[in-house]
């Protein structure tokens, strides 16, 4: 893997934490990734934090959409620094980088396992340059070699005295010693946690009711819109009255957007029950009765179409489907879904004189 200087200094990087305590520092980073000097490199990028009460923090580079991503994630930082899997707790930055684009598509990206492919090689190389920080501080404090300790739990062991200290009484020591280049990974018979199946980190804010959606998002006085669009795409507002809403509580403004109608009101409540009331008529258009058995045949007349380019063609298929052999044949059908998140999709914007904040 290639590998390249950070262009910031340890010093603003462990700066930057002075006010929330001492903690050592390593930022996650795409081995690709230059990073640019900032006024507070710690809210926009990426790091494993190691407070000196032995709290570890990831604060993680892509977004968790259900899938596990953090989870993988996480395993992977643990299992090479050594941490305590029952006491990390993991985020993401207030502000996410450029340097986080996956090169040769230039997006951030959680789907397609790029969560995971893209990362795990970074992630595993910040948090062996943690663990072997950690280690050198403890081997100078024991006055023993750094190869006879080993980082486990959250702590630095060293097995033939038996004696062990937290990361978190490190973290001082740790600060102070340069950060390695090329730091060497856990052999592959000490990865335990990676490949098991752990209970996902993110599942009990959501069963509780303690995460935060973009829905969350409060400001002061804040306003909400519930869009009422038009059923069939293709189709837009042609007509509505506002008067049949007029009576509806915390009503503030109807307005039109192109294919639909915005009700803002106090509360989104207030705002979905008035969109839901609103008496409003659509255009009509030749999609209006389009079924899902139309739309199957549709698809199944496609198979025989001789009219449409070929994108790939690989030996003689078609002679070799009709030769002497067996034929097996079956079909298979799945309706028409949306691909669409299960909270009401949504955006807060927040505008003064100066900018605008989405």
């Amino acid at each position: 893997m290639k590998t390249h200087h950070l262009s910031f200094s340890r010093r603003a990087f462990l700066g930057g934490t002075l006010v929330a305590g001492a903690a050592l520092i390593i930022p996650l980073r795409l081995p690709t990734a230059w990073a640019q000097e900032e006024e507070d490199p710690l809210l926009s990028h990426a790091y494993i934090r190691i407070g000196t009460s032995g709290q570890v923090t990831f604060l993680l580079p892509t977004s968790e959409m259900g899938q596990g991503t953090h989870t993988g994630q996480a395993q992977i930082l643990a299992e090479e620094l050594g941490a305590d899997w029952s006491s990390i707790t993991v985020g993401m930055p207030n502000k996410l980088s450029d340097d986080y684009r996956i090169p040769f598509i230039g997006q951030m990206r959680s789907v397609g396992s790029f969560g995971i492919r893209f990362w795990h090689d970074p992630l595993r190389r910040a948090a062996a340059q943690a663990r072997q920080m950690l280690t050198q501080a403890a081997a100078e404090r024991l006055d023993v070699a750094a190869a006879a300790l080993h980082a486990e739990n959250g702590c630095i062991v060293h097995a033939d005295s038996g004696r062990r200290i937290p990361f978190g009484d490190l973290v001082e020591d740790a600060m102070a010693l340069p950060m390695p280049e090329d730091p060497t990974l856990r052999p592959d018979s000490e990865r335990t946690l990676t490949g098991r199946k752990v209970a996902r980190l993110d599942t009990p804010a959501k069963v509780t009711g303690k995460a935060v959606y973009g829905i969350d998002v409060e400001r002061e006085g804040i306003l909400y819109g519930a869009a009422r669009l038009a059923p069939v795409f293709s189709a837009d507002v042609e007509s509505f009255d506002e008067n049949s809403v007029s009576g509806m509580p915390g009503v503030v403004a109807v307005v039109r957007v192109p294919r639909g109608v915005v009700v803002v009101a106090d509360s989104w409540w207030q705002a979905k029950q008035t969109a839901d009331a609103l008496d409003i008529t659509f255009t009509q258009t030749p999609a209006d009765t389009l079924s899902t058995d139309e739309i199957d045949e549709m698809l199944r007349q496609g198979l025989d179409r001789t009219d449409v380019p070929i994108t790939t063609l690989r030996g003689e298929a078609e002679a070799t489907l009709w030769d002497d052999g067996q034929v097996v044949e079956a079909e298979y059908s799945v309706p028409f879904l949306t691909h669409a998140s299960m909270e009401p999709i949504n955006c807060t914007a927040e505008s003064t004189e100066e900018r605008t904040e989405l």
